[in-house]
């Protein structure tokens, strides 16, 4: 799997942001597998020279948060249990025009280098909305993704490094599901490797990663729901 993210992840890195000044970023993170017990990342606060704690996890968002970032790029440093020592700054992630970012932790092709091979999606609502689907292709394989009325003909295509915004989901039974159904090439023809049903909510959307299984070569899925912040009100009881 490793080899895979390798040479995948570079047609999936966003266009960067043409910024070379200081700017404020409203940061999540999403960890696909934790390295070499990494499970936490140093980032630059608001002030100057302040460093805030994160942790990562790996089934759910991170809380938002705030990072400063300079010239268009990100950095991240490992923890450090030597106060003496200065931390050890992750390689510089390109980000794309938004302040509204999610950093998603991949397991890194060279662990010498890094544990993670970090890249960063935009999380706004106009980049990624609210009711649609993010499909991410990091396997080697080609495949092809059956969801509602994106079926058969309409079926969603990727090749290996691609990603897809799906804007919607219409066709769905009484309680808002729809079938998915993914295959993937082989030298027979395609051949199914998931066969699942997700649900169609206009208040949420989804992150669905395709990945080489790394025992038997094949293709899975993993799948994230995020949903829109719930409204509270004012709290004022009138």
């Amino acid at each position: 799997m490793l080899r895979t993210f390798a040479f995948l992840i570079a047609a999936l890195v966003l266009p960067v942001a043409g910024q070379s000044e200081e700017r404020l970023l409203n940061v999540r993170t999403l960890c696909f597998s934790y390295i070499d017990d990494v499970k936490s990342v140093f980032v630059p606060g608001e002030r100057k020279g302040e460093m805030l704690e994160q942790e990562l996890y790996t089934a759910v968002y991170s809380l938002p948060f705030q990072m400063r970032a300079t010239g268009g790029k990100g950095v991240f440093f490992l923890p450090n249990d030597d106060p003496e020592k200065p931390y050890k700054a992750l390689p510089a992630v390109e980000l794309p025009a938004t302040s509204e970012i999610l950093f998603l932790f991949l397991p890194s092709p060279d662990k010498a280098k890094s544990p993670y091979r970090i890249v960063a999606l935009p999380d706004d609502t106009r980049s990624f909305p609210y009711g649609s689907v993010r499909l991410m292709n990091l396997s080697n394989h080609n495949v092809r993704i059956h969801m509602g009325e994106h079926s058969g003909g309409k079926a969603v295509n990727l090749t290996p490094g691609k990603s897809r915004l799906v804007d919607s989901v219409r066709k769905v039974d009484g309680l808002n599901r729809y079938p998915v159904l993914s295959e993937y090439e082989t030298d027979k023809g395609f051949a199914r490797f998931h066969n699942t049903a997700w649900r169609s909510i206009k208040d949420k959307r989804d992150l669905a990663i395709i990945y080489t299984e790394p025992k038997s070569g094949h293709p899975r899925i993993k799948h994230y729901e995020d949903a829109a912040p719930a409204d509270l009100g004012s709290g004022d009881p009138g």
